[in-house]
């Protein structure tokens, strides 16, 4: 019917790395950036000629709101990948999307400033592409905390009264309730155990004492660069009001380096490594998105990859690189099922219905870039891990 190229994926170090968003006869998709000498942004696409409709800078023109943050040229190749499928409130008529980091990752000497609108969540007019509200969840991120994660639209209601919130989580361990017509801050929460780069937020969502490394220094701090989660998403449960989230519980050192590039050239500024964090295990963790609490953990022995699916069951569905799919009671965390499908299993559950009956169908065979740091963090694991494959397994839940 129509193909259009976004951009040249080669001039500018970018591609498009999951599924668009169709709102109102729009194809809606970002791109990714974060890591490359790039400036982001956002675009809706007329779904029946392919032409542009609109088009969001993560970063702004100078002049416009938002540019003072941005030191010099530097807002040109500034990063601000828009890498994750966003979400949409058709009542609102907003569409809620997840920024990456600026660019460089880790060196941000010549990007003095905030940085906006990097380690974002946006909120956007769908019909005009027009940024209605934001929040920057890392200002002067140099520490490659993408706020890509995916927002999680959330009705509750609180003495008789409805409130429409968003949650969105960041890779720099914690995860933020807003309302989602405005904006404003309702909670701020850690979802990661160990969070060592900020001494924590303040009332207003922001880092307190964030440490900021200086150039040819090492640095450690915890979540590393993988993120607290990446990738794989979380779950909410109106039947519990329980948010799920997998937290890695990994630390990075890194030496910030400068780093001369050309547009579309990798652009990390350092280099980097990760390790374990000693006391802490990876787990899956189930929180209330009003208070902040955490209501259970379930340790995950490795890096668990695979998202998290909550049905109305109050059943919660993951996998693990083991090979093994399980699933866990929704309201106490207790593992009540599980099954070793002989392959890593990394993907998304997926719940469907045929007549009275209700599945759960999984991908296994893994290939994403968390699964495979399993052997090189945990060496008793070197070529036990189960093989890749491309197989498809589906289950029936009982009636």
């Amino acid at each position: 019917m129509w193909k259009v190229e976004v951009e040249d994926a080669v001039a500018c170090g970018c591609t498009i790395s999951s599924a668009p968003l169709f709102v109102k006869g729009k194809v809606i998709t970002g791109i990714t950036g974060g890591d490359a000498a790039h400036r982001g942004y956002l675009t809706a696409f007329d779904a029946d000629t392919g032409k542009i409709v609109w088009r969001f800078y993560t970063i702004p023109n100078p002049g416009e709101p938002g540019s003072e943050t941005w030191a010099g040229d530097s807002w040109k190749l500034g990063g601000g990948s828009t890498w994750f499928t966003g979400s949409y409130d058709a009542d609102l008529n907003l569409i809620y999307w997840g920024t990456s980091n600026p660019s460089s990752d880790y060196f941000g000497d010549d990007r003095q400033g905030a940085n906006l609108y990097t380690d974002c969540l946006v909120a956007i007019d769908a019909d005009t592409g027009k940024l209605k509200w934001y929040f920057q969840e890392t200002p002067h991120d140099v520490y490659d905390f993408d706020s890509n994660p995916e927002p999680v639209l959330i009705d509750q209601t609180v003495k008789a009264k409805k409130q429409r919130l968003v949650l969105h989580s960041s890779k720099n361990g914690y995860a933020y309730v807003f309302d989602r017509a405005t904006g404003h801050l309702i909670r701020a929460f850690p979802y990661a155990d160990s969070i060592t780069w900020t001494r924590g937020l303040d009332e207003n969502g922001a880092p307190i004492a964030a440490v900021i490394p200086g150039k040819d220094t090492q640095f450690t701090f915890c979540p590393g660069g993988p993120g607290a989660r990446n990738r794989n998403h979380s779950a909410y449960s109106p039947r519990t009001g329980l948010w799920y989230t997998t937290s890695y519980e990994l630390c990075s050192e890194i030496t910030p380096e400068k780093q001369d590039v050309h547009e579309g050239d990798e652009w990390i500024g350092g280099s980097r490594t990760i390790h374990l964090n000693p006391g802490h295990e990876p787990h899956i963790a189930a929180f209330d998105p009003l208070t902040g609490a955490k209501r259970w953990s379930f340790n995950t022995s490795y890096l668990n990859a695979s998202s998290l699916l909550a049905t109305g069951g109050d059943l919660l569905f993951a996998g693990d690189v083991m090979g093994n799919a399980f699933a866990l009671d929704a309201r106490s965390g207790e593992k009540v099922w599980s099954f070793n499908t002989g392959f890593r299993l990394a993907s998304p559950p997926v719940t469907f219905a045929v007549g009275r009956r209700q599945y759960i169908a999984m991908t296994v065979g893994g290939g994403t870039a968390i699964e495979i740091q399993v052997p090189l963090l945990w060496p008793e694991t070197r070529g036990k891990l189960p093989g890749v494959a491309s197989k498809l397994f589906v289950f029936a839940l009982k009636n």
